[in-house]
């Protein structure tokens, strides 16, 4: 597919100081890529929003524009007569050096990992729910944090 190609052909820019002359271009495979130390795991060299440690972790190109929903997708989980947030997230199999935590929080300020139930964790996918129904629980908020080991 183009996606994938363009990604196993991406290129990561270099160039010391302001000098435009000392540009290098250098070919990387995916998960190099964001490896190379001239990249931070904060960086958006695309402008995306999207952290360089989020691309990598959901096997996205941190050159281009990226959109999250095909990504990270959540819904909600009906369980007996309630519904329960979910996340359900698409990893990077190669992604060995990084943690996938689903949190849930009811004011956006205290997020916890403890109230959740992991559906399903393979070395491409994610998908976890809030323990808490959503009818006697209305705030309640899900989201996705990924940590460098």
């Amino acid at each position: 597919p183009a996606r994938a190609a363009a990604q196993s052909n991406s290129s990561v820019s270099a160039q010391e100081a302001d000098d435009p002359s000392t540009e290098k271009r250098i070919l990387l495979p995916p998960p190099a890529r964001i490896h190379c130390s001239t990249f931070a795991d904060t960086a958006d060299k695309d402008k995306d929003g999207i952290p360089n440690l989020l691309e990598y972790a959901l096997v996205t190109d941190p050159n281009a524009r990226t959109d999250l929903g095909t990504r990270v997708v959540s819904d909600l989980a009906p369980i007996a007569t309630d519904k329960h947030l979910r996340l359900t997230v698409t990893k990077n199999p190669t992604s060995t050096d990084v943690t996938y935590t689903i949190e849930v929080s009811s004011d956006l300020s205290t997020w916890t990992s403890a109230p959740t139930v992991i559906e399903q964790n393979t070395s491409t996918s994610l998908r976890v729910r809030d323990s808490q129904p959503i009818y006697s629980n209305p705030r309640r908020f899900i989201r996705l944090r990924v940590t460098r080991l």
